[in-house]
C-alpha cells in the first residue's frame, strides 16, 4: 500500500473519515455538525465516514424540511458494514453560521 492510498477503497477519504474506539469519540464534519459516540457504543475501533448532501435523499413527512443532510457509514477495520451501536448516539450539535 503506498503512502496516500487508503486501506478501504470503498471508503471516501475525502469525507469525513475518523476511527471511534470503544473508549468514544466524536465526527466531525466541515459543515458544523457533530455526533458523539458515548464511550461502549462500538466494542471495538469502527471506520466512521460523514459525507454531507445537497439535501435530503428522501422526501420528509409533513411538509417538514431538513437542516442538515447527510449520510454516516460504519465499517470494521476489516470492512464489515455496521449497522448498529450497543449505546445510542445521543447528540447531534448543529453549529449555527450567520451571514454578515
Amino acid at each position: 500500500m503506498h503512502a496516500n492510498e487508503h486501506p478501504y477503497p470503498d471508503i471516501d477519504s475525502a469525507s469525513g473519515l475518523r476511527h471511534i474506539t470503544p473508549s468514544g469519540g466524536t465526527v466531525t464534519s466541515g459543515d458544523g455538525s457533530s455526533i458523539q459516540f458515548p464511550p461502549g457504543a462500538v466494542t471495538s475501533t469502527v471506520i466512521i465516514t460523514y459525507t454531507g448532501l445537497a439535501g435530503p435523499s428522501q422526501p420528509l413527512p409533513g411538509g417538514q424540511s431538513a437542516l442538515r443532510s447527510f449520510t454516516l457509514e460504519a465499517r470494521t477495520s476489516s470492512g464489515q458494514s455496521v449497522t448498529q451501536f450497543a449505546q445510542p448516539l445521543h447528540r447531534v450539535e448543529l453549529e449555527q453560521r450567520h451571514a454578515l
